[in-house]
């Protein structure tokens, strides 16, 4: 039998106030509080927009929305950036 094991991590950042531009794990959790589509909906949402390999997510704030930004590879070797809205699950952008 084969079994595999997947996961998702979601990193939070922003261009805030600080030197580095990385959100505390305080203002992670207050901007995480403030979605209802969950990271793995957000992927799903993506690759429908892109298909191919999820190489990062994140949340962020963008334009004064919480997206999920989600890096995909496409097959044919192309980066592709999907954002997705977190509180509605529409896709809000994508490069």
């Amino acid at each position: 039998m084969w079994c595999a094991v997947v996961s998702f991590a979601a990193v939070g950042c922003v261009s805030s106030g600080n030197a580095s531009g990385k959100l505390s794990d305080t203002e992670r959790l207050a901007l995480l509080g403030k979605t209802t589509v969950d990271v793995t909906e957000a992927i799903k949402t993506g690759l429908g927009k892109v298909p191919g390999r999820v190489v990062d997510t994140e949340l962020r704030s963008k334009n004064g929305k919480i997206v999920w930004e989600i890096d995909i590879a496409s097959p044919d070797g192309k980066f592709a950036e999907v954002d997705v809205d977190a509180g509605t699950g529409v896709v809000a952008d994508s490069e």
